[in-house]
């Protein structure tokens, strides 16, 4: 809360940087992966993700936003795929 007793906005800005394209790729390639039959490829490339955000210098809201690139590019897959 601020002083005048209103709490801060935040926002979630995606496709921000040049690693943007990189996570919903990953996404994108994950849900192929594990179409496949490759599974546990995907696993392996979710996990690395996951282990790449947690070590990312970067504020919570821009690690979401990655994480929301990612899940873009997953939700894009299954949209063209059926």
């Amino acid at each position: 809360m601020t002083s005048s007793g209103s709490r801060k906005r935040t926002r979630i800005i995606i496709f921000d940087d040049r690693w943007s394209f990189l996570h919903f790729a990953l996404g994108f390639l994950t849900r192929l992966l594990k179409d496949l039959g490759l599974w546990i490829v995907s696993l392996i490339i979710f996990a690395a993700f996951i282990a790449y955000e947690w070590r990312e210098q970067e504020n919570r809201f821009c690690k979401l936003g990655d994480f929301v690139e990612f899940v873009l590019g997953s939700m894009l897959y299954d949209l063209i795929s059926d």
